[in-house]
């Protein structure tokens, strides 16, 4: 699992869902840590730097320690 600090932040698809998901990149794209959907766009900065209506379960799973999701 990536560092935290290296995590890109985004947005997901699925409807409802307006938190900002930690994402990593893979071979078949950009995915949430989570598990939450497809990756609709990114913010700008990090999931580090996010202060507001960060996922709460991507931050458990960024921690290192944690297993991944999905």
């Amino acid at each position: 699992m990536q560092s935290i600090a290296a995590l890109e932040a985004g947005v997901v698809t699925t409807r409802g869902d307006l938190r900002i998901h930690a994402i990593r990149k893979t071979l078949g794209g950009r995915r949430a840590v989570c598990g939450a959907g497809p990756v609709l766009g990114l913010v700008p900065g990090r999931f580090d730097e996010v202060e507001e209506d960060a996922c709460p379960s991507c931050l458990a799973l960024a921690v290192p320690g944690q297993r991944e999701a999905g």
